[in-house]
């Protein structure tokens, strides 16, 4: 080769170069192009399965919502869209209503374990089949304090306590700030004042800066007082006044924790009048002071204070029985009657009323009348109360119909077992 000749270009080096690189390139760019449409289908697709399926649910649920009584659950049943993310709650709520439970645990197995509303309504449906500790199961599964806090209120109504246990304690492990004066509450109404102290001191303790504190000091006051200890419950009350000195129901405890300890009346009139100042619209002060001077015997002054709480509250049936209650202590029975039966008006379908009815006509020896009542009030209650077989045991034996009064005594032992009243009732009506 000369000089000054330039070296010859490698034409065949690159030519292999681009032959082996092209197709690559041409094969990557196809791929690409193949994949994206593929995606884009897919994503047509979805959007058109969801689409239709959005249609369907929305038909479905308007359709729904315009029914009328005379509708046809069945079909709207049978016509629910697959997957309608509510659908099956309403149709298993409205077969509740229909009592058939059945079929709302049925629609409910589609639905969430966790979905607080699909909880809600299974809970309902196992308890009208008498379910009651698969309720609470299905409670504990979806962890939801709040609803455990209502199972409780509903099982310790149907005397189901060892679940409303359960279920309170489970609140208070699961949301203990939120449960605490729930679970309290509970525990003081089953007479466990120790357990409900231990708990309100320990969320006292734990939680310094809530806003349930106040709540937690009128509960431990109101614990300690229920366990005779008012000398502690007074000291609790003037220690949360120091915190809360506008809260009307603090005095209202401390005045009865003065009154407890041998007769403080003077101090516990003025705590009342204290909150009576703080909440004048509330009747509780005013009740506070009637059932004080019922219990002095001073029944014409109680009888102003039970007045002015009715004024202030006339749909609390409580403050109608303590008047009435009030005439009947003071020898009064026509007054007292009469006020039974306006409460009854006012009250159809209170049992309390009827029970203390019963006991003003005994006491005032009509005993037929009192049976009337007597039956009236057991016929009203949902949760049977062996204080009412034990008056009615009492008040057939007046009329001498020892079968009535053996029934109604054995009722009260198969509630209340170690009741001794009853026991001697029946030892002395011969029955083994």
């Amino acid at each position: 080769m000369s000089e000054g000749r330039s070296a010859p270009v490698s034409t065949p080096n690159f030519k292999v170069t681009m032959l082996n690189t092209l197709p690559k390139k041409q094969f990557s760019l196809t791929a690409w192009l193949s994949a994206s449409l593929l995606l884009m289908l897919l994503v047509i697709a979805l959007l058109s399965h969801w689409w239709l399926d959005s249609a369907a649910w929305n038909s479905w649920a308007v359709s729904w919502l315009r029914r009328g009584e005379t509708s046809s659950l069945q079909k709207f049943t049978a016509d629910l869209p697959a997957g309608h993310p509510q659908g099956n709650v309403w149709l298993a709520r409205s077969w509740l209503m229909e009592k058939n439970p059945s079929e709302a645990l049925r629609l409910l197995d589609l639905s969430s374990p966790t979905d607080t509303f699909a909880v809600r309504v299974r809970v309902t449906a196992l308890e009208q089949q008498g379910q009651y500790s698969a309720a609470l199961q299905v409670l504990l599964k979806a962890k939801d304090a709040g609803l455990l806090v209502e199972y409780g209120a509903r099982a310790a109504r149907r005397n189901d306590q060892d679940n409303a246990a359960m279920a309170y304690n489970s609140a208070w492990e699961l949301a203990p700030d939120a449960s605490t004066t729930d679970a309290a509450s509970y525990l003081i109404s089953q007479r466990k004042y120790s357990q409900a102290e231990t708990l309100l001191r320990q969320s006292l303790a734990d939680f310094p800066v809530s806003s349930n504190r106040q709540a937690w000091y009128r509960a431990l006051g109101d614990c300690l007082k229920r366990d005779g200890r008012y000398a502690e419950a007074q000291a609790i009350y003037e220690g949360a006044l120091q915190v809360y000195p506008k809260d009307w129901l603090l005095y209202i405890g401390l005045g009865w924790a003065q009154y407890e300890q041998g007769g403080q009346v003077q101090q516990a009139v003025q705590s009342f009048q204290n909150s009576i100042d703080l909440a004048p619209s509330h009747p509780d002060g005013y009740f506070a002071l009637g059932q004080l001077w019922t219990r002095e015997k001073s029944y014409e002054q109680a009888d102003q204070w039970y007045l002015q709480a009715i004024t202030r509250d006339s749909s609390n049936a409580a403050i109608y029985i303590a008047r009435a209650n009030n005439a009947r202590s003071a020898g009064n029975f026509e007054k007292a009657i009469a006020l039974y039966q306006a409460a009854s008006v006012a009250f159809p379908v209170n049992p309390i009323i009827y029970y203390e009815m019963a006991w003003a006509y005994r006491t005032g020896n009509q005993p037929i009348l009192a049976k009337t009542a007597i039956e009236k009030a057991i016929s009203l209650s949902g949760t049977p109360n062996f204080n009412f077989f034990l008056l009615a045991g009492k008040v057939y034996e007046s009329l001498q119909d020892k079968g009535s009064a053996v029934v109604a005594y054995k009722k009260v032992l198969a509630l209340d077992p170690s009741n001794a009243v009853a026991a001697d009732a029946l030892n002395r009506l011969a029955v083994p």
